[in-house]
């Protein structure tokens, strides 16, 4: 695929009137890095398809009824969950016992 690209690069570099190594090298570097990309992506993906939501992980340590208990609204991109319990975006903290496989 990286070749092809390669390979293009310099066909349509030479139809243009340029250089065709040029063209090739150009053409690689940018099918390199559009693969790397994809790859990435496929990467980050596949963990966040892997990893629990902050939802869940309250729902797991706190109980279903979590919102309701502890007057939590919602999680933001900066609330976050950790050993010592909940902390809201808006700096609120909610403690917990730590569940015995955190303590083991």
């Amino acid at each position: 695929m990286i070749a092809s690209g390669g390979l293009s690069g310099g066909i349509s570099s030479s139809i243009a009137g340029g250089n065709f190594w040029s063209g090739v090298r150009q053409g690689l570097i940018t099918s390199g890095l559009n693969h790397a990309a994809h790859e990435t992506v496929n990467k980050i993906s596949e963990y966040f398809e892997q990893t629990k939501t902050l939802d869940e992980l309250a729902k797991e340590l706190f109980g279903d009824d979590y919102k309701e208990k502890y007057g939590v609204k919602s999680f933001k991109l900066s609330s976050s969950i950790g050993k010592n319990g909940v902390k809201t975006s808006k700096g609120t903290h909610y403690s917990v016992s730590p569940p015995k496989e955190w303590t083991e």
